[in-house]
């Protein structure tokens, strides 16, 4: 590995990202998809309630609840919200029209009551009891139902008024389309907010509708200072080739690429209803999606901070004696820092114990085999990649993951080219955070790369962990790393 700087005829490609993002913190936000599913939640624990209390007053009268009731309870209550979201209760269209909903409603809870009335006369209950015990259960419970519905539609419309709940798109494409579309996700109020639009006017383009390069350059840049959700390209007609362009652009970025199909038609198939995860309101094609979902995202980078915080209490005592055998063999700073491409293309500072001499740090030369400018316990450091102890520090921070494509150097070249100019999906490889480790490197594809195969080889893999990731497979290349990975033959 290196340990040069960014040469001065770098800087100025990197310095504009660093200084409008210095970081990655996101927009904390609930997808509505994800508040409807809270929803169904919340109508299970009401519903849970709700039973126990009618069976108190039906079944098992004079008798407290028992273990079995609650059971019975939670079971029927699932039974419910299954039923529920059959009937597309859970649906943000259905959810966010509120006559709409409580029509459903109506129905679905007519069915849930006659099963209690069948229930209750498998218990033994007379007919004429059971009769009102059951028009009882069906009012009260509806009107429970219609009232939380209420509440709950009101909660969302604030939450989606406010930006907390919803998704952030980008529109990209023909003016009046882009226009038209922004006016429509407006006026649906089903959370999808739109954050910039990108046309071509007083743009010099020769085929009138097609987005100019700099309109798709700065798309990208707008991508890469903010959190956005998904990316929507409004043409007219179908041009395969020049989305294909703007995709190949915004390979870097994890966002959802959906197109807008036909000639902007915005009226859908009456029957449809927006899939989980997808823009309610109008069906797009899909072009391309996120590598990890927001709940994956989360869950990855919560469990990345806790091992990361483990790992700096497990291996504090070896960092210590690292500082030492620093300082007892070249005065000067422990750590050396050096820049890196990293998460949405951004570029940030990667720390490692410094394991060259002071006066050769910063050097254009890239580290070999045998290197004379390392000195002892420096060539112990890299043979075990103790030196890589310290980006538990950049997990912390939220730069890196411990499992990812490892972050290169934008003047990192193979074969006396750069990385970019020899592989064309090398900047997909920074829709995830980067790692200390990663299944390239488990893989035996560490160490230089001396010629274009080395890089090709190493970027396919990192492609590989992006489009199966799993905790699965995070653990996997964990385990593999404690085993063979500190000691690999391309460590020096």
């Amino acid at each position: 590995m290196s340990e040069d700087s960014l040469s001065a005829r770098n800087l100025h490609l990197a310095k504009p990202l660093s200084e409008v993002v210095r970081r990655d913190i996101g927009t904390v936000k609930l997808s509505s998809h994800v508040f409807v599913g809270l929803v169904a939640i919340f109508d299970f624990v009401c519903l849970s309630i709700g039973l126990v209390f009618s069976g108190q007053a039906t079944l098992w009268a004079n008798f407290p609840p028992s273990a079995a009731a609650l059971s019975w309870s939670c079971v029927s209550s699932i039974v419910i919200v299954l039923l529920f979201n059959q009937n597309n209760l859970y649906n943000i269209e259905v959810f966010n029209n509120l006559p709409r909903s409580v029509l459903r409603l109506t129905v679905s809870w007519l069915l849930v009551t006659v099963a209690a009335f069948a229930v209750l006369r498998l218990f033994g209950r007379p007919a004429s009891h059971g009769l009102v015990q059951v028009i009882i259960f069906y009012i009260t419970g509806l009107a429970a139902l219609a009232a939380g519905r209420f509440v709950l539609l009101s909660l969302f419309r604030v939450g989606v008024r406010s930006k907390f709940i919803g998704q952030d798109v980008v529109i990209a494409g023909e003016d009046t389309l882009v226009q038209r579309l922004a006016e429509h996700f407006e006026t649906q109020g089903c959370g999808v907010h739109v954050r910039a639009t990108f046309t071509d006017l007083e743009q010099p383009v020769a085929s009138g509708t097609r987005l100019a390069r700099r309109a798709v350059d700065a798309l990208a840049a707008h991508l890469a200072s903010r959190s956005i959700d998904s990316v929507i390209i409004a043409l007219p007609g179908y041009d395969s080739e020049h989305i294909q362009h703007i995709v190949s652009r915004l390979h870097a970025y994890p966002v959802n690429i959906r197109s807008l199909p036909g000639c902007g038609d915005f009226t859908a198939p009456r029957r449809w209803l927006a899939p989980a995860g997808e823009l309610p309101g109008l069906p797009l094609a899909m072009i391309a999606s996120k590598p990890l979902t927001d709940g994956e995202a989360l869950i990855k980078s919560v469990h990345d901070r806790l091992i990361a915080a483990l790992a700096l209490i497990l291996f504090g005592p070896v960092m210590l004696c690292c500082v030492l055998g620093i300082k007892l063999s070249d005065p000067g700073p422990v750590l050396f820092r050096q820049q890196r491409i990293g998460y949405r293309d951004r570029v940030f500072e990667v720390y490692k114990f410094r394991s060259m001499y002071l006066h050769s740090c910063g050097h254009e030369k890239l580290t070999e085999r045998d290197d004379p400018r390392i000195f002892a316990f420096g060539r112990i450091m890299r043979k075990l990649s103790l030196d890589e102890l310290p980006q538990i520090f950049n997990v912390l921070r939220g730069d890196m993951s411990l499992v990812g494509p490892r972050p290169h150097m934008p003047q990192a070249r193979a074969g006396g080219h750069l990385y970019f100019n020899v592989v064309d999906n090398y900047a997909a490889r920074h829709r995830v955070k980067p790692g200390i480790t990663g299944w390239a490197q488990v893989n035996g594809w560490r160490g230089p790369t001396e010629t274009a195969a080395h890089i090709r080889n190493r970027v396919s893999h990192d492609m590989h962990y992006i489009e199966n990731w799993s905790l699965l497979l995070d653990y996997k290349i964990l385990i593999k790393t404690a085993l063979i990975g500190f000691f690999g033959k391309n460590a020096f």
